[in-house]
Order: C-alpha cells, then sequence, then structure tokens
C-alpha cells in the first residue's frame, strides 16, 4: 500500500472511476441481479465487446459497451426500442479522458449505430 500515490491524477482519477462504478453497482439493480437476463456479442472485428441485461420483473435493462480497439468503432446494435441514457462514460475528464464522443442519449427504433471511441468503456440506462 503507498498512501502518497492517491496525490498523483492519475491514481485519482482511476479512484474516481472505481468509486463510480461501486456507486452504479449499488443503484442499478439489473447488474446484481441473479435472475437477470445477460447477453454477450462479440464483435471480433471491431474490437468490440457488448453486454445487454434485462431484469424480467423489474422491467429495466442495461447496455454496457467495451471497446479494446485503438481507433473510433462504428457500431450498429440490436436494441430495445426506446430511449437509452449514458450512466457511464470512462472518456470523461474526471476519469483523465478526452471527454465524451457519444451522445448523452441514444434512441432505438430496435437497433442503433454508434461512434465508439477507442478504448471507451460506456453503460446505458433505458428510460420508461
Amino acid at each position: 500500500m503507498q498512501p502518497e500515490l492517491h496525490q498523483e491524477r492519475k491514481h485519482q482519477a482511476l479512484h474516481a472511476f472505481y468509486q463510480e462504478l461501486l456507486t452504479l453497482r449499488r443503484t442499478i439493480p439489473t447488474l446484481t441481479d441473479p435472475q437477470a437476463s445477460r447477453e454477450v456479442m462479440g464483435l471480433e472485428d471491431e474490437r468490440v465487446i457488448i453486454l445487454q441485461v434485462h431484469a424480467w420483473g423489474g422491467d429495466a435493462e442495461t447496455l454496457a459497451i467495451l471497446s479494446f480497439a485503438d481507433t473510433e468503432t462504428q457500431v450498429s446494435l440490436p436494441l430495445l426500442a426506446g430511449a437509452w441514457v449514458k450512466r457511464l462514460d470512462a472518456s470523461e475528464p474526471r476519469f483523465l479522458g478526452d471527454g465524451p464522443v457519444v451522445p448523452d442519449r441514444v434512441y432505438s427504433d430496435g437497433r442503433i449505430e454508434l461512434t465508439v471511441p477507442p478504448h471507451a468503456a460506456l453503460l446505458f440506462g433505458r428510460t420508461h
């Protein structure tokens, strides 16, 4: 343990990111619901992993997009219709990112097209 590392900006940003992940875990029931349906889709050529979680009892959906690509990637995803609100974006300046590229809200008619930044971690929740 090196407490002095917490004074460094990159360690503060990592700590803030972990804190945000823990907060989301506590506040988004679908992330911890053992009964929730989970669908993982890998877009191998794009180097993107998609996780969709649906809690059947609570009518709640969550979408996570993880990009391991070194460049921006265009993705086309099947997604339940409705408005989806961004809950996490690792590119935010508070996490030492370059700033968000993906909109705070996306609307799906059953499919969405997104430009995903390199090395992205995004989390969306569907609103009703």
